[in-house]
């Protein structure tokens, strides 16, 4: 008990007397201790790891995930394959990202979807407004659906078969579910837009490369517009919030917390240029709005 209370995680009142503090309230939340679970016993070994595995490799910024740090201390498994063998650890990771995302805010208090999106979206009963790509059980859609202003095209929801939401629930909702791999070519062409949140920062620069490549094929240029919903770091003087998150991106994920240049030189390499970048009320995230380059 005396680190819980020297953390401030109980406090103590006297001998063997102890009190609920808020981050003991904060922990009874299961998304809050799934989060404290997904880093100490997802994250902690390749971040243990981190500083033998960049001395082996020449301090080089890794840019395979098979043999990236992550791979290195679980034996060869990267995080998501470990998730597909241990479902426990994946769900454990969903209900951490559900709550954190809680907290940031809907995409379209800070992008304005109705007069950038809807009121120019195609007006024909096959027209996609939105592609939600590796968007999981479908929070970010279900809350779009509740806004009539916003309902003005087809919705899908596209992420591989194991993690997709309740397919007979989201078909409910108007959302229509399909199994997909972001690495190989985007089935559904032309929609008005294209949605990423939260995945270019689990992968390096040569796996985002081919992502935004499969997505650009599929965009119509003058049309179509690319929505990723990511942190942009500031290109000097990186808080330090967003320099942990990225040196924990490299080491769990192989990935990165990317800088505003950084996001501009990886959209170029991948035929897409930055239209502008919505800045959240939450810190370091905001929405970038891309277009086919030429």
């Amino acid at each position: 008990m005396m680190v819980l209370t020297a953390t401030d995680v109980v406090e103590e009142r006297g001998p063997r007397t102890y009190c609920a503090t808020p981050i003991t309230q904060l922990l009874l939340d299961p998304g809050w201790a799934n989060g404290l679970r997904h880093f100490f016993d997802h994250c902690g070994p390749s971040l243990i790891n981190l500083p033998a595995y960049l001395k082996r490799n020449g301090y080089k910024v890794p840019q395979e995930v098979a043999t990236g740090p992550f791979a290195d201390a679980w034996g060869g498994k990267n995080t998501w394959a470990l998730y597909e063998e241990e479902p426990d650890r994946g769900a454990i990771f969903n209900s951490f990202m559900t709550k954190w995302k809680e907290g940031t805010g809907k995409w379209t208090d800070t992008y304005p979807a109705k007069t950038r999106l809807c009121k120019d979206v195609e007006q024909s009963a096959d027209a996609v407004l939105l592609v939600d790509i590796g968007g999981g059980s479908g929070h970010v859609l279900k809350d779009l659906v509740k806004d009539p202003n916003h309902r003005t095209g087809r919705l899908i929801l596209q992420d591989l078969p194991s993690a997709l939401g309740d397919v007979m629930e989201l078909n409910e909702r108007g959302i229509e579910a399909m199994a997909y791999d972001f690495f190989t070519p985007q089935p559904i062409k032309g929609a008005k837009a294209y949605y990423l949140r939260g995945i270019l920062h689990d992968w390096p620069d040569r796996a985002c490369r081919e992502i935004l490549g499969n997505t650009a094929a599929a965009m119509r240029k003058g049309y179509t517009k690319l929505l990723i919903d990511e942190m942009v770091l500031p290109d000097t003087n990186v808080p330090p919030k967003g320099a942990f998150l990225d040196l924990s991106m490299m080491a769990i994920e192989t990935g990165a917390e990317r800088t505003s240049r950084q996001w501009h030189d990886l959209l170029a390499s991948a035929g897409l240029r930055i239209e502008k970048i919505w800045p959240t009320a939450h810190g370091l995230e905001a929405v970038i709005e891309a277009e086919l380059a030429s």
